[in-house]
Order: structure tokens, then sequence, then C-alpha cells
């Protein structure tokens, strides 16, 4: 059975705590599959770490097991909203730009990748069912990146690996979609607003789990930033340095109070200085390349320019294909034929959205970065209208949501990240924020209205 998201108020309304083990652990097997899932598209085991795994097509059996599952349950929900409307029309017009593409068959690779991902958002929003199962997903997903930066930087350490690029040796990941070292820090900071989240939620999220967890959960916090600091630093990356940069500049200004925000940013100001000192020499030299060509190899400087000139190839693109691009992964095949002959991505989010996609894939692409922002700010209304505790939480976590919106749009400066699985993802946490908002709020009235109902009554029947 199909659900719709329509007249649910009494799933969200009946707590963070529902049908769970030990008073932590969720009784959903649906939602297991889906976190186990969200596991094997982040770490994707089969590309490095067990080759044998990518011959038995193990993460394409495990999602149809967890799609079959949510049919199975009748767990399926369309969620007809802005949110939805704007997945479904970015993938419509990824696949007209496909359809027009000059190579169908590079395009079909790239395509086949967001479908998965657009079924990754229709999962997300059919497993999880309340609040608390949303907080559970999204603290899920901190322990999985950090289990994948442990076992990097563990490689890293202990057998050595890494590559060596920019004249300086540089941590990468597990696999290949995400394991360059641009994207190993971009993933570390990613995460971090999530952190941030957690943090702030430690209290009333774990209130109910026992004693030994609830102890545990602000170290294993506390951990991950220990993980994510050194892999930001190890990967030497530029634009991973910077993005730590801005995260530490939003977490700071985003405080409630004027007070709290000078706080935040003496702290915070304190935090980089004494990572600064702690850097190794190399990675400072890297920084320092941003303003300071000579403190670094010439082929530094050149990547920072390739960066700006990918731009410039992709509104070339544009001008030439206005409607729908070249066509998804089509981007250094036309470039190397009919642009500057160079075989690089453009490495920025607005030459790969307008060279690709056109105006129909950036305009789509907008509506889902509106639609998250409408979700968002419809969620922080509702919670200041009300003290309901729910609300409040999941106010915070929009304000986590738009956060790492905003590191994604500015890691798009440097990196295509165009289809990163983290936008969809992010989508649906937003869609679900306001969903149980709304649903909350509509059941308190409810119950409102039956004790003013009642209390009518009561008067009614004391004058007779």
């Amino acid at each position: 059975m199909t659900s719709t998201c329509i007249h649910e108020p009494r799933i969200a309304a009946s707590g963070w705590q529902d049908s769970l083990r030990s008073g932590i652990w969720p009784r959903s097997v649906v939602l297991w599959m889906t976190v186990f899932w969200l596991a094997l598209f982040i770490i994707r085991p089969g590309e490095m770490l067990f080759p044998k795994l990518a011959e038995w097509h193990a993460e394409r059996l495990w999602a149809i097991a967890t799609i079959s599952a949510v049919m199975a349950f009748g767990m399926l929900r369309l969620c007809p909203s802005l949110q939805t409307y704007a997945v479904l029309l970015f993938l419509a017009a990824l696949t007209l730009s496909s359809i027009c593409s000059l190579d169908g068959s590079a395009a079909w690779v790239e395509l086949y990748k967001y479908i998965v991902l657009v079924v990754s958002y229709f999962v997300l929003l059919s497993a999880i069912r309340t609040p608390y199962q949303l907080v559970f997903v999204v603290t899920c997903y901190v322990a999985i990146t950090a289990a994948y930066l442990g076992k990097s930087e563990y490689e890293y350490f202990v057998h050595g690996a890494g590559a060596y690029m920019m004249g300086v040796k540089r941590l990468i990941g597990l696999d290949t979609d995400y394991g360059h070292p641009n994207a190993v820090a971009a993933s570390s900071v990613l995460a971090l607003p999530l952190v941030h989240f957690l943090w702030d939620a430690r209290q009333y999220f774990t209130r109910t789990w026992p004693q030994i967890w609830r102890c545990l959960f602000p170290p294993a916090l506390v951990a991950f930033v220990l993980l994510a600091i050194p892999a930001i630093v190890l990967t030497n990356s530029r634009s991973g340095m910077l993005g730590f940069v801005v995260f530490v500049f939003l977490t700071a200004v985003s405080r409630k109070t004027h007070r709290a925000r000078i706080v935040g940013l003496v702290c915070m100001g304190l935090l980089l200085v004494a990572v600064w000192a702690a850097m190794p020499q190399d990675s400072k030299d890297r920084l320092r390349t941003l303003w300071d060509p000579s403190a670094g190899p010439s082929n530094a400087h050149e990547s920072a320019m390739g960066r700006i000139e990918g731009m410039m190839a992709g509104l070339m693109m544009f001008e030439r294909f206005p409607v729908t691009g070249v066509g998804i992964g089509n981007f250094i095949p036309y470039r190397v034929a009919n642009v500057d002959g160079v075989p690089l991505d453009p490495h920025n989010l607005l030459g790969e959205m307008l060279g690709e996609t056109g105006v129909l894939g950036t305009g789509a692409f907008l509506l889902v970065l509106a639609a998250m922002m409408v979700n968002c700010r419809r969620t922080a209304a509702l919670a200041k209208q009300g003290s309901d505790a729910d609300q409040q939480m999941l106010s915070r976590l929009t304000e986590a949501c738009v956060h790492t919106v905003l590191l994604l749009l500015f890691f798009g400066l440097f990196s295509h990240n165009l289809l990163r699985f983290n936008w969809l993802w992010l989508a649906a946490f937003a869609l679900h924020c306001r969903m149980f908002s709304e649903q909350i709020c509509l059941a308190s009235q409810e119950s409102s209205d039956m004790c003013v109902h009642q209390h009518d009554r009561h008067m009614r029947s004391d004058g007779a």
C-alpha cells in the first residue's frame, strides 16, 4: 500500500521513543536495511576494500532487497510536495539532457547514478516514520562517515597509503567516486554541521538510552571531530581547509544572542589558531599557495586557475547548447573536441550545471534547493510558534541542513559536485522535519480542541 504523507498526524505525534529495543534501537527492519544501504553507498566496499563484492553486485542486490522490503511492508510513501516535484523535475531535466547528449553511453552512466539517488530519496522518506528515527538515521550517517575516515587514516598511517599530488602526500579515501583527497576533505566537513546538531540534541535524543550508551554518546561525537580535522589536514585540500573555516564561522554566527555570537567567534578563532599551530609545514605551505604561488609547486597555482578555465569552458558549452547543455558525463569529450582540448572536468558546480544540463537542469536544481529552504523555514516558523521539544529539535536539524547546503555550494566553487548524494539526502531530512513539525502541530491543535470541547461539556453539565 502506498502512502502519500497526508492525514498522518498521529504517526509523528506519538513521540520520539516509539517501538525501541532497550530504549535506543529502532525495531523497524526496513529502517535498518536503509541504514545499511547508506553504509554501502558511502563506503562502497566493492571498489577497493573487497573487490570480490563488485563481481557479485552486492550494493545493487542490497538496494533491490531494501526497495522490496519497503514495498512488502507497505511502507512506500510518495510524499507529494514541492520538494519531491523538484527532485523529479531535475531527474526529467537530466534525462532530457542525456537524450540530447553527444555521447549517450557516457550520459547513461551519470543518469543511472542519479536515478539511484532518487530511489534512495524515496526510501528515506518511506523508512523514516518518527522524529526519533530521523535523528537516529542522522546519527548512523555520522557513524558511517567516521568509519570511512577512520579506515582511511588507518591505511595512511599504518600502511602508508596515499597519493602524491601537487608536491605533497595526500590522504585518499576507500572508493573511486569519493576517494579523491578533495572529496574526502569535503565529506569530513559536510558531516560537521550534523555532528554539531547531535551535540546540541544529545541530552534530549538520548534521554531513554541505557546509562552506558548515554555516557558514550558525547565522547563519540568528540572523537568524530578528532577524526575529521586530521583528515582535512592530511588531504592537503585547500578547499577542505577553507570549508572548515566556513563551517566554524557558520557555527559561531548561528548562536541566538549577540553575546553568544561574540563568544562563539572568539572560541572558534582560538580553535583555528590551534589547528594552524598543529598543522605540518607541508600543509601550511599548501594552503599558502592560495595567496602566495611561490609557497608551492607551479602546478598548485595552475590547479587553481584550472577551475576558472573549467567554468569558462562550461559557460561556452551553455552558450552553444543553452537548453539542455552537452549532456551529463559529456563535459570532457566535448571540451577536448570543441573547446580548449583540455581533458579535465570543470571542477566547479556552475560550469558543470550550465555546461552539462543547460537552463532546464540548472533551473530544476535551483528549485530543489529552494524547496529545501522553504521546508527549513517552515519548520523553524512552527518551532517559534510553540514550545514543543520535538519541534525545537527538528528546527535545529533544519539549521544543520541549511549549513550543510551552504557548505556544498561553497565546495561547488572548487569541485563538480552536482550529483553528490548529500543534496537529496538533505532534501529528505528537511522534508521530514517539515512533515513531522506540521503533524505535531496538528495533533496539538486536535488535543487542544478536544480539551475545550470537554470543558464546555462539563460547564453545560454543571449549569444543568
